[in-house]
């Protein structure tokens, strides 16, 4: 649990431009600025809990920046059910296709990397420059949420 709140509380603000690519009018959007940052990390193993506070923002060539969110935000390791690592393209890319668009396409630089927590009634969300880090949080997250009792229960 040391680890999680030490290193989560060490990734600071990242910040990307997003570039999107309309692949059926091959027309392009003009780029965005996204910048992501969780502070007040608290890894509560007596608990089994994890709290922080969640700020996004998005900036664009023609209006300042703009918070999208602005949160206290935690969740319980035994509702967790799954805990992922993604690139911010290939989570871009799921949003749109869902949202019934698969023709947009994304590109973020620099590169950066997506930690996802799914509970039973929420999906957090961690943004990180390292790849690597991402997925050492993933096994810390997921030995955490074993120890909790928590995970998918689903066999296969």
């Amino acid at each position: 649990m040391n680890f999680i709140e030490e290193k989560l509380t060490s990734v600071g603000r990242v910040t990307f431009a997003q570039y999107q690519h309309d692949g059926i009018k091959d027309a392009d959007s003009p780029p965005i600025k996204m910048s992501f940052q969780v502070t007040n990390v608290r890894a509560i193993a007596k608990d089994c809990r994890v709290d922080f506070h969640y700020w996004s923002a998005i900036t664009s060539a023609t209006a300042p920046e703009r918070v999208l969110v602005d949160k206290d935000g935690g969740f319980s390791l035994r509702d967790v059910q799954e805990v992922g690592t993604s690139t911010s393209e290939q989570v871009l890319k799921e949003v749109s296709s869902k949202a019934g668009r698969p023709e947009l396409n994304f590109q973020v630089d620099p590169p950066t990397f997506v930690l996802f927590v799914r509970s039973k009634n929420s999906k957090e969300s961690f943004r990180l420059y390292d790849g690597s880090l991402a997925e050492r949080l993933t096994k810390a997250l997921q030995h955490a949420v074993e120890l909790c009792g928590g995970g998918s229960k689903e066999p296969f």
